[in-house]
């Protein structure tokens, strides 16, 4: 009776300002591999239904990564909902960084990929669309498959963590890839036109 009063308590006050926590997730390290935790705080309202649900989310979603990258511990906003605690949005889990192609890289070619990706309630990705732009040296922008690829592949890697019920939730994913010239110049990845990039369906 004592959780029905303090969730009772906190949905009341959504209407006017929902009831939020930060949990922190943390990794640990294996080799090459890192393993997810959560830790939410003891003082939030029904605190072992908030510790509950986030372990259940991480449950779902790839709990293993491989990757030579350091992981490092952040906070993940929870919200209090009519039907529990949940995630307040899609939250990147580990977003794999792109391969530069090798040769675009020895052409120092600079790009801009925009795209959106679907997502499973595991948090992989169910799909994805790009639209990858190269600049060169006569001022003109063109596409370019090779980026396309990379971030694709990039999306391939990654990881988010879904709220519950999200029916193929889409993220917007902007990529930007620049080397140095070998004058020491920079080459400026080319500005996008919003129409013709892939956007997330209402």
């Amino acid at each position: 009776m004592i959780w029905l009063a303090a969730l009772s308590s906190a949905l009341s006050l959504q209407s006017a300002e929902p009831v939020t926590a930060d949990c922190q997730l943390s990794w640990e390290q294996a080799g090459r591999r890192w393993t997810p935790a959560f830790t939410c705080p003891q003082d939030a309202p029904d605190a072992d239904a908030l510790q509950a649900s986030a372990n259940e989310i991480l449950a779902r979603s790839r709990t293993r990564i491989e990757t030579i990258y350091p992981l490092r511990a952040r906070a993940v906003d929870f919200t209090l909902t009519e039907q529990g605690w949940d995630l307040a949005e899609i939250t990147p889990l580990f977003r794999a960084p792109p391969s530069y192609p090798p040769n675009a890289a020895g052409d120092g070619l600079a790009a801009r990929c925009r795209g959106t990706i679907e997502l499973r309630a595991n948090g992989r990705r169910r799909s994805d669309s790009w639209e990858c732009r190269t600049s060169h040296e006569d001022g003109h922008s063109r596409s370019a498959g090779q980026f396309v690829r990379a971030s694709s592949d990039a999306a391939r890697n990654s990881y988010w963590l879904v709220p519950n019920g999200a029916d193929a939730p889409c993220v917007p994913f902007d990529n930007e890839y620049n080397l140095s010239q070998p004058d020491g110049t920079g080459s400026e990845a080319p500005p996008f036109p919003d129409a013709e990039a892939p956007q997330c369906s209402d």
